[in-house]
């Protein structure tokens, strides 16, 4: 029987196909199929293409499947900018960011408010740690500014984490001096990075 997780809708249909020997890829492969002709273009009413949902999900399987036929890894997201690797990034997902970037995602890509995957990383869910140490291993720029002038290392110090300060400080060659907005208010910079992952998610 098809395992129903607490917040699955999964439909009766899908139990009953499956019962009767159905293999539930071969729609995921033909949606892939029609996702690769359409160049991972189409969007629903979220404005996340079907990759994209694939990386809030975790869906590895079809994540791996969907590189295999060559959908654009660096597809944004129109209404925010956010890649692929910006929302696992953001959201923890260590396993998937690695997928992404093996498969050449583009790791200092900035979305609409000028946040590399590395901003989003310091500032999101989950154990960030790793993710930070990843995305620096693989040429993240630690000293980019968004636009509010703020660098990952900003972030990281007036969220108070200290584990990716001092990942992130271990690598700074040139450091950025700090805009007035982050002198004057670091309360006000946690308060919209919350908002920011929010808006997000």
């Amino acid at each position: 029987k098809l395992r129903v997780e607490e917040n699955s809708k999964t439909p009766l249909l899908a139990e009953l196909l499956l019962d009767a020997g159905s293999n539930p890829l071969h729609e995921v492969r033909y949606q892939i199929d029609a996702a690769k002709r359409l160049d991972a273009t189409q969007t629903p009413s979220f404005h996340e293409t079907p990759l994209l949902c694939c990386v809030r999900f975790q869906n590895e399987v079809l994540l791996r499947t969907m590189i295999e036929k060559e959908v654009d890894i660096n597809t944004l997201n129109p209404e925010t900018g956010t890649s692929p690797l910006m929302l696992a990034a953001a959201l923890g997902y260590l396993n998937i960011c690695n997928i992404l970037i093996d498969a050449g995602a583009e790791v200092n890509a900035t979305d609409h408010a000028g946040n590399t995957p590395l901003h989003l990383a310091v500032q999101g869910y989950g154990d960030k740690a790793p993710v930070v140490k990843l995305l620096i291993l693989h040429g993240a720029d630690i000293s980019a500014t968004n636009e509010d002038g703020f660098t990952p290392e900003m972030i990281a110090k007036n969220a108070d984490n200290e584990e990716c300060c001092r990942l992130l400080q271990s690598e700074i060659k040139d450091p950025v001096a700090p805009p007035p907005q982050y002198l004057e208010s670091a309360n006000a910079t946690v308060e919209n990075a919350d908002e920011n992952i929010l808006n997000l998610t």
